[in-house]
């Protein structure tokens, strides 16, 4: 058998093991490690990777073994609407904030900030709470069975964070029930998870709006990235008053392509940052394009796009979650290829790569997994050695069509 086509399938499981099947002609395998998780998001925590879910957190060692995991269920109370994780933050010192959410029937909404060590183990006794707001928008149905499902970027009511300078900074996202339009607010911690700083509510033109990223810049100030209708706002608030510095808004017609969303950010030099994610291109409508990869670099001392690259043709329907920069300058990113625009995670989505050269303007891409219902969230180099450290969601192959997450080191 050919070196290209030989797997060492590693298979570690909550309940029950698979086995998958692969037809690849450009990697070679060294490991693949299988975890029963319902994954949404991964982030690189310190040498740990958060796996995050609404309803629990899984942390993977960098060998893809389980370190430790939180479950919602333990702050679950009979008041409790709904409770879930929203975002994961590496704080000083090896130390970890868990960033989670609570609804209560009485409209309540407030958020959860836990602090853990790298073994999970607690160092504030019991998590920060901040209420929000108490007319939240919830609808409820039969027995207080929740007919709206909450969750990171797709819906309201979440959190999400990033660490800077002993502070933790949190964007929150919220619905009014009397007035229907989102609202978002800052919040700044000190490390002892005193609240420093609260912002007045914000609020945008558009009625509904939600931040899907939060990011510190080496001005000092704090970046938001917004969705607004079918574009997309920047902003800049200053760290210690969390006051409104600029904004720059960024239209359809601006890039050639609707519904831009962010999911990365990654430092280009003192001056610029570049967002890799992904937009929708063909010809500016909603029906009948294609979810494109792009990406957008952007001046944050002159607050300006200048330069927009996309990828990919039509019904490409191409997505990405997560980059990074490699020593030759190109912008590698990781997600997924799709079957269809309105198909959000098939059977046959494939694991996919593409990489942006901001010299030559070209970019290409390649398969790493091909129609196995693969999806990459994270990947990183593994120091010198060549390979990748890939982690990602995946359809369960049983046929009954559930999430998976995975883990797998290989070498393109």
């Amino acid at each position: 058998m050919k070196q290209a086509f030989i797997i060492l399938l590693v298979v570690i499981c909550f309940a029950g093991c698979n086995n998958d099947e692969f037809s690849n002609d450009v990697s070679s395998f060294n490991s693949l490690k299988i975890y029963d998780f319902d994954v949404q998001r991964v982030k690189k925590i310190h040498n740990l990777f958060a796996l995050i879910d609404t309803s629990a957190i899984l942390f993977l060692n960098e060998d893809g073994d389980k370190a430790f995991d939180i479950s919602n269920s333990v702050y679950k109370k009979k008041e409790t609407i709904y409770f879930k994780f929203t975002d994961v933050v590496a704080g000083s010192n090896n130390q970890i904030f868990i960033i989670g959410a609570e609804i209560l029937k009485d409209s309540t909404f407030q958020i959860y900030v836990f602090k853990v060590n790298e073994n999970g183990q607690n160092i504030w006794p019991n998590p920060v709470k901040i209420v929000i707001t108490d007319d939240f928008d919830y609808e409820l149905y039969e027995k207080d069975q929740i007919i709206k499902v909450y969750f990171f970027i797709s819906e309201n009511g979440y959190a999400l964070g990033t660490f800077s300078n002993n502070k933790l900074f949190l964007v929150v996202n919220y619905q009014s029930v009397k007035s229907f339009k989102w609202y978002y607010k800052l919040i700044a911690l000190d490390e002892a998870g005193s609240v420093l700083k609260e912002s007045l509510p914000m609020q945008e033109s558009h009625p509904e709006i939600w931040n899907y990223m939060i990011e510190s810049l080496p001005n000092g100030n704090l970046l938001t990235s917004l969705a607004v209708g079918s574009g997309a706002t920047i902003h800049q608030f200053d760290s210690n008053t969390l006051e409104l510095k600029q904004t720059s808004i960024i239209l359809a017609s601006d890039i050639q392509a609707r519904l831009p969303i962010f999911t990365n950010m990654l430092h280009l030099n003192s001056e610029e940052v570049i967002f890799t994610g992904h937009a929708n291109k063909e010809d500016n409508l909603i029906v009948g394009g294609n979810f494109d990869a792009f990406l957008i670099k952007y001046n944050t001392t002159k607050n300006s796009i200048t330069d927009t690259l996309l990828s990919g043709a039509n019904n490409s329907y191409e997505l990405t979650f997560h980059s990074f920069i490699d020593e030759d300058g190109t912008i590698r990113c990781i997600g997924t290829k799709r079957e269809d625009l309105f198909i959000s995670h098939g059977p046959n989505s494939s694991l996919y790569e593409i990489n942006f050269n901001l010299n030559s303007k070209l970019n290409d891409s390649l398969y790493i997994i091909q129609n196995k219902g693969y999806e990459g969230l994270y990947f990183e180099l593994v120091g010198n050695s060549g390979l990748l450290r890939i982690l990602g969601s995946k359809l369960d192959v049983s046929g009954n069509q559930n999430k998976q997450a995975f883990f797998t080191i290989l070498k393109p």
